[in-house]
């Protein structure tokens, strides 16, 4: 806990209070924003946590990017005290989500979501109920992970680019200009799903040819590409379960 935090908090008007379970006694709903799935638990579950405080009847939304085993047993801890947990990841920073912008994934019984709804509504952001306790804290992790998988893609093919002394910034000019907008937004070009079952729509020469020549070319000079063979892994797979 930073003091500088707490002090510039006060600056804004905000109410500080000495602890977790402080600012939890007099909140019917109480939102946890910390780090790692340790600093949760112990938000909520520590001498001074959530649960010290919170009435019989309140909810907790877990705001973290979790595990969903960790957010099963902070629930299980605070049922005994009839307190109700919803894991309930944001998708963005606060100064977005203070801007309109990002939603909450939202994990727990229907009845439980329901309950919180109309106050989420108010929160300013919109919401999507993915299934039952840990359905959200899955939903974020695999949002941030087509995140950093795009990132890695990119380092990994402008490496590829400047093994032949490319310009990496005419690659990227080309790319940019290129650019068909986000695959998430025209998924069904990518992606089919039956059964709740999604299948790899294989695409011309993509997973037949030109994946496994940048493979070639990659083990050619000796680089170390692991996203290309990752890429190629995950073809098969996908192949291999229609």
């Amino acid at each position: 806990i930073a003091e500088a935090g707490r002090q510039s908090a006060r600056d804004g008007g905000a109410f500080v209070a000495s602890s977790a379970a402080d600012a939890a006694r007099t909140a019917s709903f109480i939102h946890v924003f910390v780090r790692t799935d340790e600093e949760a638990r112990e938000a909520v579950c520590g001498p001074q946590g959530v649960l010290a405080g919170a009435s019989a009847g309140s909810y907790v939304l877990l705001n973290s990017t979790i595990l969903p085993a960790t957010t099963k047993s902070i629930a299980a801890e605070a049922a005994r005290s009839g307190v109700r947990v919803l894991d309930a990841p944001m998708t963005s920073v606060p100064r977005q989500v203070h801007n309109g912008k990002g939603a909450l994934l939202l994990g727990g019984s229907q009845d439980d979501v329901a309950a919180v709804q109309s106050y989420l509504r108010s929160f300013g952001c919109g919401s999507y109920h993915f299934g039952p306790l840990g359905a959200g804290n899955v939903a974020k992790l695999a949002r941030n992970m087509v995140n950093a998988a795009e990132r890695a893609v990119l380092f990994d093919a402008l490496r590829m680019v400047g093994s032949q002394s490319a310009d990496l910034a005419l690659f990227l000019q080309m790319m940019t200009d290129e650019d068909q907008g986000s695959l998430i937004s025209q998924w069904e070009k990518a992606i089919e799903i039956r059964g709740n079952e999604p299948s790899l729509k294989p695409g011309a020469n993509l997973f037949t040819k030109d994946l496994p020549l940048a493979a070639d070319y990659v083990r050619s000079i000796g680089m170390d590409a692991p996203i290309v063979q990752a890429a190629q892994q995950i073809a098969v797979l996908a192949t291999s379960r229609k």
